[in-house]
């Protein structure tokens, strides 16, 4: 559930980025000193507070309803964070290529509803068709679930995960720096 929690940063936001650039916000900044990556720097740091902000909930809520951590809670929490940094970074891309925000949100959706039947966060990935797993496993979604169950229910460390680790983590950092050169360029057009 904290993944599709996670997920709902997609929209959220593609939502604000689009929302500035369509009342003129972001072109009257531009008008002073600061530079593209200023704002984009400002956007993503607000988002990572709200996704760690998310993570925390989640974990103490699972724990209040009977969750038992086997593993390292930091661990799990880094899985989660860079699920939450990929979700910003599709939100990115959305916003650079949406030009309203009506166009954004819907197109969010069509994005995030698949990844989250995808993810594994309501049926398990294993009872899909062999194709459908490809597909599945192609975003990082699936691997943060698989990763984060392992961790909090079977107590395994980073070793055992390092797999879903490393694509988690490459995933952020391509889907980021794709989210913030596109949404460079949007603005500076």
């Amino acid at each position: 559930i904290i993944v599709f929690g996670l997920l709902i940063l997609i929209p959220t936001s593609a939502r604000m980025m689009v929302r500035d650039k369509e009342k003129g916000f972001l072109p009257r900044l531009l008008t002073t000193p600061a530079r593209p990556l200023d704002f984009i720097l400002g956007y993503s740091l607000c988002l990572v507070l709200v996704a760690i902000a998310q993570i925390i909930i989640f974990l103490i809520v699972a724990m209040l309803f009977g969750l038992d951590i086997l593993g390292s809670p930091l661990l799990a929490f880094t899985v989660f964070l860079l699920t939450g940094l990929s979700c910003i970074g599709l939100g990115m891309i959305v916003a650079s290529l949406a030009k309203s925000e009506n166009q954004a949100e819907p197109l969010c959706w069509v994005i995030a509803m698949p990844l989250a039947m995808l993810s594994g966060c309501w049926y398990s990935i294993e009872f899909m068709p062999t194709y459908l797993r490809g597909v599945a496993y192609a975003f990082p979604f699936a691997h943060s679930i698989d990763a984060s169950r392992s961790i909090l229910i079977r107590g395994t460390g980073l070793e055992a995960v390092s797999t879903d680790f490393l694509f988690l983590a490459i995933w952020a950092v391509v889907v980021s720096a794709a989210g913030v050169i596109l949404f460079r360029r949007s603005m500076a057009s």
